[in-house]
């Protein structure tokens, strides 16, 4: 089975054009990307999510993302939380930062694809409504016994969106869970 993780972006105001601050993001087998943002990152929810961060993923951070900072913030959860599944983890990531971003009065938009080698799971979610857009299509004919996740249909297909505030767990033989957060 061939696993792929690709990444097309632009560069978000204001931060740096550099190879830290460029997807995916990687730990061990653990690659990251992260589609959206965090309204003024740097001014707001920056300091505050280092705060929360373990030291050893505190030290990973090279660059001044906000995608990184949420990675670093996903694997600190998954250390923590580590007998309990990615997707708890991710969950209560993204818990945290709907949290803070209530506190301080920002906007953060936060689809992310996280995988372990052997699943993909993925979220779509904003702490306001509209999330950002994220399809799903399996097995397409090019495709077959194949999960594709984009943010926008790539191609003519019976693309399926993905449900606001959820997360979607793909597993090896393509099975799909779907949840709320």
């Amino acid at each position: 089975m061939c696993r792929l993780l690709a990444y097309v972006r632009s560069t978000t105001s204001e931060q740096a054009v550099d190879f830290a601050n460029c997807q995916p993001f990687k730990h061990q087998q653990q690659l990251f990307i992260h589609d959206g943002k965090i309204q003024n990152f740097r001014k707001t929810l920056h300091r505050k999510i280092r705060s929360t961060l373990t030291q050893d993923f505190y030290e990973k951070i090279n660059g001044s993302t906000d995608s990184e900072h949420i990675f670093a913030l996903l694997l600190s959860q998954s250390k923590i939380n580590k007998h309990r599944p990615l997707e708890y983890a991710l969950r209560t990531t993204l818990l945290t930062l709907l949290e803070m971003a209530k506190r301080y009065q920002v906007e953060a938009s936060i689809n992310v694809i996280f995988s372990d080698g052997h699943r993909l799971i993925a979220s779509r979610f904003a702490t306001t409504s509209p999330a950002p857009s994220l399809y799903w299509i399996r097995d397409a004919p090019a495709f077959s016994k194949s999960v594709i996740i984009a943010s926008e249909p790539l191609f003519i297909g019976n693309w399926i969106a993905f449900p606001e505030n959820s997360i979607i767990t793909v597993g090896a033989d393509s099975e799909m869970q779907i949840e709320q957060v």
